[in-house]
């Protein structure tokens, strides 16, 4: 008798999926950093490696490595040699851990960093050119409330719409 047989456990004892594929992912994300950062054979590998993360299909049997490649110039180059390094890393994994299986490895270069610094840096050239604000209500009032500091009535808009 168990989770799902009917059988009350109280709280803490939710139906819920298992944790293995968490703590693979987990597992192999460690171990491979752990191998980068000791240093493949490969001269393609080169540069800051850092797994950015590890995602697992639901049957287990592939591994996508997200990975973080600087400087960027080196990414293609990078990449290619960790790809041809996979069936290596695997076999590594495999013999230290002990396990039964482990999924196939491939690896693929995280933007997402990227893509967040060139929004961070867009975004502050946007407020540093003092785009102005439309107001909701017309599309004549195009000023910002703080150019409203000066004009009657000022203070109004200002507790409507706080900076």
């Amino acid at each position: 008798m168990g989770v799902g047989m009917g059988i009350d456990l109280g709280t803490g004892f939710e139906e819920r999926a298992s944790d293995r594929p968490l703590q693979l992912a987990s597992y192999i994300r460690r171990e491979v950093q752990t191998m980068l950062s000791a240093g493949l054979s490969d001269p393609r590998v080169q540069g800051m490696i850092s797994i950015t993360e590890v995602v697992l299909t639901p049957d287990l049997l592939e591994a996508r490595i997200k990975v973080s490649v600087m400087p960027a110039d080196r990414e293609r180059l990078t990449l290619s040699g960790l790809r041809s390094a996979a069936g290596h890393l695997r076999l590594r994994i495999l013999h230290e851990g002990r396990l039964g299986r482990i999924p196939q490895l491939c690896f693929e270069i995280d933007d997402r960093l990227k893509k967040g610094a060139a929004l961070d840096e867009l975004i502050r050239a946007t407020g540093a050119t003092g785009v102005r604000v439309e107001s909701p209500s017309s599309e004549s009032a195009t000023q910002t409330t703080t150019d409203l500091g000066d004009q009657p009535g000022a203070a109004d808009v200002n507790a409507r719409h706080p900076a």
